[in-house]
């Protein structure tokens, strides 16, 4: 057993095992690199672990790369150095393991999604990790390389090594990625979210406020930030946020960088009598081009968000770019939105930061905006098998696993009472919000009858987008007992041409609905008295479409 243990020592002291440890470390280093950036709650549940553990990295490869400044001969040789050489191989294994699990988060199990989201945020530094790895390869095929060329190696690995640490400041300036998005969250509040490009903190100011607003009452370091206000505090009010840039953080302390104001927008009030709903939904990592099919409507009172805005949430930039960036564009952060989760949110590795980001209490919740009264309702887990987390707040109602969730809303339903609102709106992306069980799918509509809900706004499928269904009308796939108006989305599968919609809520609570292209071809303008509910106007082939 003696001299096995030997000859496994001896192995390490070889250039081979030298390299192959090495090369270990150093893929462990980029790894931890850009895990820290993509996981941004290690570094601060996990922060006094964490940065010993980037020192034994960059420790373990400074050893290993000493072991190709000696002859594997001379390793042996000197008893200290072999026995220091032997520790940092084993702690480049063990380095390994660690930052590979963290990475491609396997501690949750491994999955497609775990992978593409490490492979994501490895990529920046690719090219970097081959070089450190490169360069040394060439002491295997030439060992007899003199001093100067192995000092030489040595300062190229030592920059290679240090320009992670100094990438992040040559990508352009520190700014924002998004103008703010302000959603109307229910129960008294907006919710404030901007992001900006690189980690920061930020500080909302409204009005003449001297005090800045923090997140959730202290500074937190991310790219998406986001601010609870209540509405009297917002409305007809002007604001701005200020960002400023962390360079690196370390055990409470932070080493900042820039400072950035963003633009100043004043909040608009309540409209009472005519209000201007757009709605959208299902545009699928194309936000341009719901923007522009919306730019052909008049200026909205408030934009109802109707989900599917990304084709699952592999990445935090999915978050920033197709939701809190489009949502921003269609409301020019002076105009409320109205945020309804889609079945696509619910998948990807980021599907359960969505929440967060958002800082949203709860999916479902009642907005007023002037006499409008809109009830929101999560339908939007049908896929259970993707899901990331088996927590029923942030998986959704749909789940045969988690029917609570669904019984949960139906009892703060049953607990609301008939309002005296000139129109009430039922948003819901999945227009049956239940598509397995059919008493559910009654007792949601029932409460929505008892309610006075006046229409329903949907998206899901993607044919329909566009068009209004009078009451009880029979489609192959729905029969609702009010009319329902579909958003938005693709007209083809997940390609074609965007429609966008608008619902002009009049003041004889009769609604103009209007949808276009993102070709600015109108798509619908009609006129329609809901309390008559006249037939539906729409004749369109039946056929099954992706959803």
């Amino acid at each position: 057993m003696k001299t096995f243990f030997k000859r496994i020592a001896s192995a390490f002291h070889t250039r081979v095992g030298s390299f192959v440890f090495f090369a270990l470390a150093v893929t462990a280093f980029f790894l931890l690199r850009s895990a820290s950036w993509a996981y941004g709650w290690i570094a601060e549940l996990y922060f006094a672990a964490f940065i010993p553990m980037m020192f034994a990295i960059l420790g373990t490869c400074v050893a290993l790369l000493f072991a190709f400044m000696l002859l594997p001969a001379r390793i042996k040789e000197k008893k200290p150095v072999s026995i220091i050489h032997t520790v940092a191989c084993v702690l480049a294994g063990v380095c390994f393991v660690y930052c590979v699990v963290l990475a491609f988060s396997l501690d949750s199990g491994p999955s497609l999604d775990g992978f593409r989201s490490g492979w994501f945020h490895l990529q920046p530094y690719f090219l970097l990790l081959l070089l450190c790895i490169g360069l040394p390869f060439v002491f295997i095929i030439f060992p007899a390389f003199k001093k100067p060329a192995r000092i030489v190696v040595a300062l190229v690995l030592t920059v290679a090594l240090a320009l992670p640490f100094v990438l992040p400041h040559l990508r352009g300036e520190f700014a924002f990625s998004t103008n703010p998005l302000v959603i109307d969250g229910g129960e008294g509040y907006y919710h404030v979210v901007v992001a900006t490009n690189r980690p920061s903190v930020a500080y909302l100011h409204v009005g003449d406020d001297v005090q800045p607003h923090a997140i959730a009452g202290r500074m937190q370091v991310g790219r998406i930030h986001n601010f609870v206000v209540p509405h009297e505090q917002l409305r007809g009010s002007s604001y701005h946020i200020v960002a400023r840039e962390v360079l690196s953080r370390e055990a409470g302390f932070a080493d900042f960088g820039a400072t950035l104001q963003g633009d100043s927008f004043t909040f608009r009030d309540v409209v009472y009598g005519e209000l201007n709903i757009l709605i959208a939904s299902d545009w699928h990592n194309q936000p341009e081009d719901m923007i522009a099919a919306a730019a052909n409507m008049p200026e909205p009172d408030v934009f109802v968000m109707i989900g599917d805005f990304a084709s699952g949430l592999h990445s935090v930039e999915d978050i920033v770019r197709h939701v809190i960036w489009a949502g921003a564009q269609a409301t020019g952060s002076v105009v409320p939105a109205i945020f309804a989760r889609g079945n696509h949110e619910t998948s990807g590795n980021y599907a359960d930061m969505l929440v967060s980001a958002l800082n949203l209490n709860r999916l479902y919740t009642q907005v007023r905006r002037g006499d409008v009264l809109f009830t929101v309702i999560d339908s939007a887990d049908d896929w259970p098998i993707q899901r990331t987390s088996h927590e029923p707040f942030t998986r959704g109602s749909l789940n045969s696993e988690n029917p609570a969730y669904l019984q949960q809303q139906l009892n703060w339903l049953a607990s609301l009472e008939p309002g005296d609102e000139l129109l009430h709106f039922a948003v819901v992306h999945i227009p049956t919000i239940d598509q397995e069980c059919d008493d559910t799918k009654a007792q949601f509509f029932d409460e929505f009858t008892r309610l006075g809900v006046n229409m329903q706004l949907s998206g899901h499928w993607h044919g329909l987008a566009g068009m209004f269904f009078a009451a009880n009308y029979e489609h192959v796939r729905f029969q609702l007992p009010h009319p329902v108006f579909f958003a938005g989305g693709p007209t083809q599968g997940y390609s074609g041409d965007i429609v966008v919609s608008m619902v002009r809520a009049l003041a004889d609570g009769s609604v103009h609905l209007l949808s276009y292209y993102s070709t600015d071809v109108q798509r619908q303008d009609m006129l329609e008295s809901l309390a008559a509910q006249a037939p539906a106007v729409n004749d369109y082939a039946e056929n099954d479409l992706p959803e």
